[in-house]
């Protein structure tokens, strides 16, 4: 197959033989490992010659071609992603190119309808974490894959190896194949995102099938105790100054165990080398802060890591225009992936993360808010502790410090109470062993785990504080860094009843 363009847009389109040259065998249809995947992340290929960047010779300049294999010896990465996250090429150049090289077609998928998809629903988000789509053609079944980590490169080698294999591949990019997700399986990935925890686990979602006989617990101890407060209301007072006192006392013992408990000892290891370190995503749901975005990648391009290993994701609104519109006068740069979360569903921050989630290509991932100014050096912090611990650590959890202490009392009041809930309790609860209430930013997971424990909740208002309380009970732990990222506190007494509103109606969730 050879690549032509179309006439729609001038976009490389794919040119189809005919179907007797594309049949063979069939490939069993199921779920996304039936197919040979792209190495992961901490694969070390970095002895191998970059072939994937035979396709460029005698079209970009051959210093350049030496520049782009030496870093990708020094960061264990394709070349042709090293070139890419530089800017000096488009990933959809590029992929023509190798499509060219490979003697395969190059798919835009504007012509793939959802049909052609063998995959159930549950299984779409496969599609975006492999980076490869199967397409029922013929009685044949293809493969459409967008090239990342080394995938050009056994690409490269299976051309000779296996050509039965390549005959059947055609290659598309990832802006292509995320385009498809949205128009063809929008529906379905958005019903993931907004009811994937409640399909998979019902009984902790906010939204949960039983929540109704939940609401009537509270509603008959309400009812009974206001009858007892009629009848009796000495005793009806008595009992809840009680209660409230046992409350009140059975939280102060703690904090002030908290405090007085010896920290875990940290254990010391050499910090990684650039090639060990994995690819690392970072997620920002932005709503109505299009002042911030500015400042946001800034912080961002701060990060004391390799920026063609980061892989930053922006998640807007679809009617969040000048959002939208702000971010497209930033220009990110090509390790910067801007996503719409769909319309359906709740419009909550949870459930634009859930939509980020099948897009995560790192084996790690932070979640930051709009106005965040993280420490640089964070990332490498939160993979050190990680690598302290087994995999039963889930999260990482940075300390939150407010930037803005001098603008009003309640910024004052508000940074006093996050040094001692980010710098005493929350490190006293790791070392007792309990559960972690987790901050709504800042916090560093295992991808892996996430997806495996149904991501967030969309319904919870306070999606981190569920998630944390969430991974206890499924037998993870979560453990604390120092590492401090700077954030604006409420200045505003309005401000600060609606987020703490907020607060109290996560945490009382029946």
């Amino acid at each position: 197959m050879g690549v032509q363009q179309s006439s729609r847009g001038h976009r490389p389109r794919v040119s189809r033989q005919p179907a007797a040259a594309l049949r063979s065998p069939p490939l069993p249809i199921g779920r996304m490992t039936s197919f040979p995947m792209p190495e992961r992340d901490g694969s070390d290929r970095r002895a191998e010659p970059a072939s994937e960047l035979d396709c460029l010779r005698g079209i970009l300049p051959v210093p350049l071609l030496h520049a782009a294999e030496r870093r990708s010896r020094e960061l264990n990465l394709g070349a042709d992603q090293i070139l890419i996250q530089w800017g000096v090429i488009t990933e959809e150049t590029y992929v023509a190119h190798l499509a060219r090289h490979l003697g395969i077609g190059f798919d835009d998928l504007s012509t793939v309808g959802r049909a052609h998809c063998p995959l159930a629903d549950a299984d779409l988000p496969e599609i975006a974490e492999f980076g490869i789509l199967p397409l029922q053609e013929n009685d044949t079944l293809n493969w459409v894959v967008a090239p990342r980590a080394f995938t050009a490169r056994r690409l490269t080698r299976f051309s000779t190896t296996y050509p039965s294999l390549i005959a059947r591949i055609r290659l598309t990019t990832r802006h292509h194949l995320h385009q498809y997700l949205t128009e063809q399986t929008g529906d379905a990935l958005s019903d993931i995102a907004a009811e994937g925890l409640l399909q998979t686990r019902p009984a902790m979602s906010a939204k949960s099938i039983i929540g109704w006989r939940r609401g009537l617990q509270p509603a008959i101890l309400l009812l009974v105790c206001a009858v007892l407060a009629l009848l009796y209301p000495t005793l009806a007072m008595d009992l809840i100054g009680g209660l409230a006192a046992i409350w009140f006392l059975a939280f102060s013992l703690l904090r002030l165990t908290c405090v007085l408990v010896p920290p875990q000892p940290e254990q010391r290891f050499p910090p990684l080398r650039d090639d060990q370190l994995p690819i690392y995503s970072v997620v920002v749901a932005l709503y109505r802060e299009e002042t911030s975005v500015p400042g946001l990648l800034r912080s961002l391009q701060r990060l004391d890591y390799p920026s063609e290993k980061l892989d930053i994701i922006l998640v807007l609104e679809p009617d969040d225009l000048r959002t939208r519109a702000a971010v497209a006068r930033a220009r990110p740069g090509p390790q910067v992936q801007v996503l719409i979360a769909q319309a359906t569903g709740p419009k909550t921050k949870p459930k634009a993360l859930n939509v980020a989630l099948p897009f995560v290509r790192g084996s790690f991932l932070t979640v930051f808010d709009a106005e965040d100014d993280p420490d640089p050096g964070q990332l490498r912090a939160a993979l050190g502790m990680f690598r302290q611990h087994n995999d039963d650590v889930a999260c990482v959890q940075a300390g939150l410090h407010f930037d803005n202490l001098t603008h009003s009392l309640l910024s004052r009041m508000a940074a006093v109470e996050y040094a001692g809930l980010f710098a005493v309790f929350l490190p006293g609860l790791v070392a007792l062993g309990m559960p972690l209430p987790l901050g709504g930013t800042s916090n560093h997971f295992r991808t892996d785990t996430l997806r495996r424990i149904g991501g967030w909740d969309a319904y919870n208002v306070t999606e981190d504080a569920d998630l944390g309380i969430r991974l206890a009970r499924l037998g993870y732990r979560s453990v604390t860094i120092p590492s401090v990222t700077l954030e604006e506190a409420p200045i505003a007494f309005g401000a600060w009843l609606r987020q703490r509103s907020r607060w109290m109606k996560g945490w009382m969730r029946p």
